[in-house]
Formats: structure tokens, sequence, C-alpha cells
């Protein structure tokens, strides 16, 4: 019985696969479930351009293609944000209630109270050149300045808004607010702004040519950067501007007091300090990228500084975030790969040169090359067997042979005894399976033969 189950079985077992295979490929649609990927917090592609701190210890840094970065003391309290939409985040500020404002490019803002969600609102801006570039929190309001002469103000919810935009085409920089509350706006081509009244009007004086990109003052003291490295200075509050030597021709973007201490920072790892803003030195922290950076925020535990690469500066030693927090080898192959990217791009023309002779050079070997299959180097050179071929294989005439030695113990082996034996065995190998008989070579083989010639021609 069980013997005809089985039977029965074998029988049947091939159609029932094939059916089985039929009905998968009739009615079974493949599918593919993606796994989801842990996001990185800092891709390398990641541009930033602002830093605000909305709370001790709690940060945010806005950058490029929506994306703003939450930060924190510790790497679990840090999180990537995506606006709706996709532009470019220029600026970014905090209120004193923990409302954050985000701006960037097309009049497009974004409001934080805390909660998990991003409210965004479009500004009436131009058409023709539509950035916001600047956000600033300034006594109990939200300033935001832009391109086209773009100013607006809002209350610290970030819900009514007010427009006391300059007419013109010029793109204001930065906002910066004196001890007894007079509105400083740096601007393009030199030009600097300056309000007495909350922004109801403004009168613009010319400080040189180049593009005025930052300021900010502590006491009656006050500190403009720009564009080719111009510093400018003033001791009473901004009624008299003086340039000062800059140690650099890099462009210069943002300027802070730290304590008592002026920084400054800009293109080409620009990182200027000094204490009274007239006499400036460079400052090169070990791991300071050589990069643009354009925002500095001072805090309790150091400067956080926003660019193309993003960190802490504590005196001056430099903590990259937020790889810092993640572990010393984390940090290493972070610098190591930013050092050998900004190396490439800085030097492309001779890393191009060495990569098209390194090509050259292999692809001329590629000439030399011999492609063959030698047997000897597939067998493992280190086995006894393998040692015992390579000490006979010239006695012998190679390895892809079998010899076979019949030795007389007295006389030689033409007796009748001894050709018996080697004509038995040679009738033996040739009965060994997978031995071809026309290639034994013996006295007993019968293609073996011995030709001579005499002088009589027998």
């Amino acid at each position: 019985m069980v013997g005809k189950v089985l039977g029965f079985a074998a029988q049947i077992a091939p159609w029932a696969i094939v059916g089985g295979l039929a009905y998968a490929a009739a009615f079974i649609k493949p599918g593919v479930e993606a796994l989801p990927l842990p996001q990185p917090l800092n891709e390398p592609r990641d541009l930033f351009y602002d830093v605000s701190e909305s709370a001790p210890g709690k940060f945010w840094f806005a950058g490029n293609s929506g994306l703003i970065l939450e930060g924190g003391q510790t790497i679990d309290q840090w999180q990537r944000h995506i606006m709706s939409e996709p532009v470019n985040l220029q600026g970014i500020a905090s209120s004193t209630d923990g409302t954050v404002l985000a701006v960037g490019n097309s009049g497009w803002t974004f409001r934080h109270n805390g909660g998990g969600e991003w409210t965004p609102h479009h500004l009436p801006v131009s058409d023709i050149a539509g950035k916001l570039i600047e956000v600033t929190w300034q006594d109990g309001y939200f300033w935001v300045i832009g391109e086209m002469g773009a100013i607006f103000r809002t209350d610290a919810a970030a819900t009514e808004w007010e427009d006391l935009s300059i007419k013109g085409d010029v793109a204001l920089n930065d906002i910066a607010r004196t001890e007894n509350g007079e509105l400083w706006i740096t601007a393009e081509f030199g030009t600097l702004y300056h309000s007495v009244d909350q922004g109801d009007s403004w009168e613009s004086q010319e400080l040189g040519y180049e593009s005025l990109r930052s300021l900010a003052f502590s006491g009656t003291q006050g500190v403009i950067v720009g564009n080719g490295g111009v510093i400018f200075r003033t001791d009473d509050s901004g009624l008299n501007w003086v340039e000062v030597s800059s140690p650099t021709t890099e462009h210069l973007y943002d300027v802070i007091n730290d304590d008592g201490r002026w920084l400054a920072t800009g293109n080409g790892g620009a990182l200027l300090s000094s204490q009274e803003g007239e006499r400036w030195n460079l400052l090169s922290p070990d791991g300071f990228a050589d990069g643009y950076h354009t925002r500095l925020l001072a805090t309790e535990n150091g400067v956080l500084i926003a660019g193309q690469s993003i960190g802490l500066l504590s005196g001056e030693r430099w903590m990259s975030l937020p790889d810092s927090l993640a572990g010393g080898t984390l940090i290493m192959i972070t610098q190591v790969a930013r050092s050998l990217s900004e190396f490439s791009i800085r030097h492309r023309g001779w890393v191009a040169i060495v990569i098209f002779v390194s090509t050259a050079l292999m692809a001329l070997n590629l000439l030399k090359i011999d492609v063959r299959t030698v047997f000897s180097d597939m067998i493992p050179s280190d086995h006894e067997y393998v040692d015992v071929h390579e000490a006979y294989k010239e006695t012998f005439g190679g390895s892809n042979k079998v010899s076979i030695l019949v030795q007389a113990r007295e006389g030689d082996i033409m007796t009748l005894p001894i050709l018996q034996e080697v004509q038995r065995i040679t009738r033996e190998l040739a009965k060994v399976s997978g031995v071809n008989s026309f290639q034994i070579v013996s006295l007993a083989s019968r293609k073996l033969k011995s030709v001579s010639a005499s002088s009589d021609g027998n």
C-alpha cells in the first residue's frame, strides 16, 4: 500500500510543480517592499546658511533644499526637518518664547511653535528677485530682510506681518540694533541703511563699493564686514565708521561679539579674531574646514558656526557637529573624507593629470599581460605531494605522466621473466578505466618499433 502511494506521488509531483508555477505566473503579482534606511543626520551634500538657539543647548541650522537640522547636547536630540517647499533657507531666528522662524528663497517662511509641524507662509516679494536673506529677533519682533529692498516685521507668533520695504533694486544682507534702539542694515555695493524710528523710514550712506554682508554692536562699538575682506568699525554707535586693516581678502559673511572678543568668518575657511575690532588676526583651529562659513552664534558653550560644515568653536578648539557627539571613529572618517574631497577640488587640475597618467601606464602594461592557464599555479604549493613533484619533474619529463620502473636485481632486464612481467603490467594498465591504451609506451606496446639500417640495405 505504501509503495503504491509513493509511486503515485512520484508520478504527479512534476505535474504539481508545473501547475503551481503556472498559477503563480498567472495570478501572483510580484512586488518589492522597500526596507526603511536610517537617514544620516548630516549628509555631505548638506549646506547651511544660518543658525539660531531657541533655548540653552537647543539650536537650529537652516540649510539648502528646505533642510532644518535640529540639534542638542546629545546625539539622540538631533533630527532632520524637511520643509514642504524645497527652497534654500537663508536665515533662521528664535523668539524669547521659543518660536522659531526660518526664511528662504522665493519669499517663503516657516514657523515652528514647539510642536512637530512647520507652518509655511509666503510673503509678497518680487518675482524677479524674491530671496529672503536674513531674519533676526530684535526688541520683541522678527525682522526679515532680503532682495529688492524687502523688509518685513512680524510679532512673536509670526502671524501678523508689516511691509516696511525700501524701494529700489538693492539686496539687504543683515540687520542689527544698537543699545539705544536704532536699526542698521548692511546692503550690497557698500550701502548702509539707518533708521531711528523702528523702520518707518531709512537713511542710506556709502562705505566704499564692496558689498557689506554683516554687522554687530557691543555697547557703542560696532563692526561691519563684507566682500573682499573689508572691515569697518565704530566707537559711537554708528555715527562714524572707519575702515581698518584686514588680514584677508576673502569675502567675510558674518561678525559677532563673543563676550568681549570679536569674531568674523567667511570664504576659504577664513576665521578672524580681534579684541577691540581694530587689529584682526587669523585663527586656524585644527579640523576647521577650508570651505565657506556664513554665520556665527555665541552660546554658553562656545560659538556655533554654520556653513559648508557646522560645529562649535570653544576658545580656539573646533568640534565638528554632530560628528563629535557620535564617537571618535566617525569624526576621523568624516574629517579624512572631507579633507580628501576638499584637496581634490582645490587641486583638481593636478588630480586629473595624476589619474590620466596612472591610467595610461596601466593601459600600456595591459599589452604585456600573458593570459594563459598554468596547471602548476592551481595546485597547493605547500603540499607534500607537490614537493615530491617539484623534486623529480625534470627527471621524468613533466607532471602529466606516470612512470613505472621495472628493475632487475641481477643482470639486465633482457630475460624472459622480466620481459613477461613488463608485458603483464602493460596489459593490466590498458584495462584501467580512463587510460588511453594508445598512449602507453612500453617494451611490450604494440606500437613500439625499432627501425635500423645496415650498409647493405637490410
